[in-house]
C-alpha cells in the first residue's frame, strides 16, 4: 500500500504535534485492520499526550469554539446521566464508559496538522483495511491457517462491511482527484479488491449500504458521463448480487422474515425485529427521559417475543442506533443523535470537494445507514471513527 503524503510537511510541527499525529495515524490503521487491543492502545496514548503535555488547554480555542462541540460534549455526558434513572447500574456505567471515544474528536481538532498531512490518516485507514482484505481472502480460499483471533470479515462482518464501503468511496475519490495513469490503476485495482472482499462476507449492513452509495463510487470513477453511470452501477451491483455468499445472506433474511411472521424470532433477522419492537414501547413507556443508561436489556425483558429462546436474549441494545437512544434515554436521546447527525453532516456537505470533507461526509452516510441494523455508534471501530471525523478539520479544495 502506497503512501501519498510527504511527511515532511510535519516537521514546522511540535515534537507533541507530531507524537500525537502518528498516534492517531496508528489509529486509523488499526480501526480498519479490526485490531481492537491496538486501536484502544493508540487511542489511549493520544488522548493522553494529549491531556498530560497540556495541549488540551493550550490549544481549547481549537476544540471547544467547533459548530460540532456542544452536541459532542452533550451526547458524551447523557450516558452517565442516564445512570440516575437507570435499571441496571452495573450495565450503565459499562455503556457510558464507552463515552471516552469522544474526547478524540476534541485531540484531533487540536493537533496542528497542514493540509497535506491529512491524507496520512486515509492512507493509513486504507492500508489497514488492504491488508484485512488480504487476511480475508487467504481465510476463504484456505491458502493458509490463521490464528482463530485475526480479525476478518468473517468474524467482523458488520464493521468490516461497513468499512470496505467507506474505503470504496475514498479510493473513488482519489480516483477523481489524481491525473496519473499508474495511481488510476492503482486504485482501482483496490477497489476490485475490496470490492470482492464485500462479496465474499457475511455483512448484510456492507451490501446495503454499498447499493445505495454505489452512484457516489460510479460519479467519481466516470465523471459527468451519465449515460455511463447507470449501466456501471447495474453491472457492479449484478457481481454483488450474484456472489453465492451474498445470494445466501439475502435468501437466508427472506427466511428469516418469514419465520419470524410464523411465530418464531429465533434467527438473525427475528431477533432484530423482535429488538426493534420492544425499543419502540420502551420509548413509548417513557419518552421523556426512557429507560437509562444500559436498562435497555432489563426493559425489554416483557416485551421479548413469548417463543424467543434464552439464546437470543442476551444482546443489550436493539441492533439499531436510534432506537437504541430513543429507547434508553427517550426525547432527549433523540434530541441528541440527531443533533449530531445534522452538525456532522453539515461539516461534511460543505466541504464534500476536499479530502476531509467527502472523508467526512461519506463515512457519515455509511454510517447512518449501517445504524439502521446495528447500533453502530457502540462499537469501538465506528464509533472512534465517527469521533475522529467529526473532530478533523476540512477544508475547500480537491486535496
Amino acid at each position: 500500500m502506497a503512501t501519498f503524503v510527504q511527511t515532511e510537511s510535519l516537521k514546522d510541527n511540535t515534537i507533541t504535534d507530531r507524537i500525537i499525529f502518528y498516534c492517531l495515524c496508528g489509529l486509523f490503521f488499526c480501526i480498519a485492520l479490526g485490531a481492537t487491543s491496538p486501536a484502544v492502545i493508540t487511542g489511549i496514548a493520544a488522548i493522553s499526550i494529549w491531556l498530560f503535555s497540556g495541549k488540551f488547554f493550550k490549544q481549547k480555542d481549537m476544540w471547544l469554539k467547533q459548530k460540532w462541540t456542544v452536541p459532542v460534549i452533550f451526547f458524551m455526558l447523557l450516558p452517565w446521566l442516564g445512570i440516575l434513572w437507570t435499571n441496571d447500574i452495573k450495565s450503565g456505567i459499562d455503556f457510558a464508559e464507552k463515552s471516552y471515544y469522544w474526547i478524540l474528536s476534541f485531540v484531533i481538532a487540536s493537533v496542528i496538522i497542514k493540509s497535506d498531512s491529512k491524507r496520512l490518516f486515509f492512507d493509513s485507514f486504507l492500508a489497514g483495511l488492504f491488508l484485512f482484505c488480504i487476511v480475508s481472502i487467504l481465510k476463504f480460499a484456505n491458502i493458509m491457517a490463521l490464528p482463530g483471533w485475526m480479525p476478518t470479515i468473517f468474524s467482523k462482518s458488520i464493521t468490516g462491511s461497513l468499512f470496505l464501503v467507506f474505503g470504496i468511496l475514498m479510493l473513488s475519490f482519489y480516483f477523481k482527484a489524481t491525473e496519473s495513469s499508474r495511481k488510476k490503476l492503482l486504485f482501482i485495482f483496490l477497489i476490485a479488491l475490496f470490492f470482492f472482499a464485500l462479496s465474499i462476507g457475511h455483512g448484510r449492513s456492507g451490501y446495503l449500504a454499498f447499493i445505495l452509495l454505489s452512484p457516489i463510487v460510479a460519479y467519481n470513477l466516470i465523471g459527468r458521463r451519465f449515460y455511463l453511470i447507470l449501466p456501471v452501477i447495474a453491472l457492479s451491483l449484478l457481481f454483488l448480487l450474484s456472489s453465492p455468499a451474498v445470494k445466501s445472506r439475502i435468501d437466508l433474511a427472506v427466511h428469516d422474515i418469514k419465520v419470524y411472521q410464523a411465530g418464531n424470532p429465533n434467527t438473525s433477522i427475528g431477533l432484530r425485529l423482535n429488538k426493534w419492537q420492544g425499543a419502540v414501547r420502551i420509548f413509548l413507556e417513557s419518552p421523556l427521559i426512557g429507560a437509562g443508561t444500559g436498562g435497555y436489556a432489563k426493559a425489554m425483558i416483557k416485551y421479548d417475543h413469548p417463543n424467543l429462546i434464552s439464546d437470543f436474549r442476551m444482546p443489550s441494545e436493539p441492533h439499531n442506533s436510534f432506537l437504541f437512544m430513543a429507547a434508553s434515554y427517550g426525547i432527549l436521546g433523540i434530541i441528541s443523535i440527531v443533533w449530531l447527525f445534522v452538525a456532522y453532516f453539515k461539516k461534511g456537505w460543505f466541504s464534500r470537494n476536499s479530502l476531509t470533507g467527502f472523508a467526512v461526509l461519506s463515512f457519515g452516510l455509511v454510517l447512518f445507514i449501517g445504524s439502521l441494523t446495528a447500533s453502530q455508534i457502540l462499537s469501538l471501530a465506528t464509533a472512534k471513527m465517527f469521533a475522529l471525523l467529526m473532530g478533523i478539520k476540512t477544508e475547500n479544495g480537491s486535496l
